[in-house]
């Protein structure tokens, strides 16, 4: 489904289309034709290192955050917000 996706994704963004993707293990599923169409990436705490490295330096960091802790990176750089956690 890699190549559907890769070509879903580049479509999507010169139509003007909203990808939106959800996974555990980011820096495995999302291969780069795909990752190079995300403008914009959302990380919640990640317990590996190679999964938080897919958003950046920001993203190695998560691993020790506390919880509802998120990063995220867009064209105007990268954020570290605090989201709602519910226990």
């Amino acid at each position: 489904l890699h190549a559907a996706f890769a070509d879903l994704s580049a479509r999507g963004r010169s139509l003007g289309v909203h990808l939106v993707l959800g996974t555990q293990h980011p820096a495995v599923a999302v291969r780069d034709a795909v990752a190079a169409n995300c403008a914009v990436r959302v990380a919640f705490r990640l317990p590996e290192t190679a999964g938080a490295a897919f958003v950046g330096a920001l993203g190695r960091a998560l691993a020790t955050a506390p919880a509802g802790r998120a990063v995220v990176v867009g064209p105007s750089g990268d954020t570290t917000v605090q989201v709602a956690a519910i226990d």
